[in-house]
Formats: structure tokens, sequence, C-alpha cells
């Protein structure tokens, strides 16, 4: 029995059309994460003793770094959960947006929604946690620029909180 050429075409089409749909493709939301650090052994000027009475407090400087939460261009159920809580965490309803992504997650190891609740652990200081999804969102997709940059800044801003801690002073190295 001989197939007409254009039901090839048709499967090709098909086959074609299928590989790329299970592409992961995505679009990004950018946000910007603020932190106090403190320095542990300076104090503002007011606070010395002789200035006022008020207790003696600790000088702290605002650390703001980019961070990119992950959306996925796909109509499937997973995919438009994981959109919603990109939703609701550009919008700062962060403990809402958590409970969606631990959603995600049960259905399967999606990268994107590791990448973002990596960053709504980050926002809630749990850095273990928190290197343990941009980890994990590299190791499955090495060749993505935003969960690599994701993972990058926070080693970079978590190492510097601790170089903070340590010495005291942002300029020393």
């Amino acid at each position: 029995m001989k197939f007409p050429h254009h039901h090839f075409r048709a499967a090709g089409f098909l086959l074609f059309l299928s590989a790329v749909l299970s592409c992961s493709i995505y679009r990004y939301s950018p946000v910007r994460i603020a932190r106090e650090v403190d320095f542990p052994y300076r104090y503002k000027a007011s606070s010395l003793p002789g200035k006022t009475s008020s207790p003696r407090l600790k000088e702290s400087i605002t650390v703001k770094k980019k961070r990119f939460f992950t959306r996925m261009v796909s109509f499937s159920p997973v995919a438009h959960l994981n959109n919603r809580a990109v939703d609701l965490a550009v919008t700062g309803k962060f403990r809402e947006a958590s409970v969606l992504f631990t959603e995600v997650l049960r259905e399967g190891e999606t990268p994107a929604a590791m990448n973002n609740i990596g960053i709504i652990y980050e926002i809630f200081r749990d850095r273990e946690k928190a290197f343990e999804m941009y980890s994990r969102a590299c190791i499955i997709e090495p060749h993505n620029g935003k969960f690599r940059y994701n993972m990058l800044s926070f080693l970079e801003t978590d190492g510097h909180e601790k170089k903070v801690k340590k010495n005291g002073d942002v300029n020393k190295k």
C-alpha cells in the first residue's frame, strides 16, 4: 500500500512540532531583592555613648541584587500553575507563590520552578534550600543563562555577607 507524499510531510511536521513543544521555552520576570547586611562592630554615630540614651544600633547597608523569575511558555497545567506563582511572586506575595511552586515541584523536576522557589528561599533567608534549588535547576539545564546568573549572584551575595560579618567592613579583602 502506497501513501501519498503529503502524508509524510504532515507526519514530519507533527514530529517537528512535538519536538519543539517538548523543549523548555521560558520568559523571564526580573525582580530586585533588597537585604540589610549588618556590620558587627560598627555603630551609627547617634548610638555612641554620650550622643543619646538610645540603645546602640548596628550600622548596616542594603544590598540589592537582581533575580529572574521564570515563566514557562506552554499550555500544560504545570506551566499554568508555575506562571500563576510567578505572578504572585512579582507582586510580593511570596508565601502564596511558594505554595504553588511546591505544588509544581510535586508534579516533577521542573527547572523553572526550582529556580523560582530558590529565589523565594533566598528572600526568606533559607540559604541551604536556596542553594539546593538553584543547583538542581543549573544541573538539569546547564546552558540556561538566567538560572546560572541567579545561582552565581546568590553565591556572590552570600559570600559578600559572610565577608562583611567576618571582617566588619565591606572594603576589606
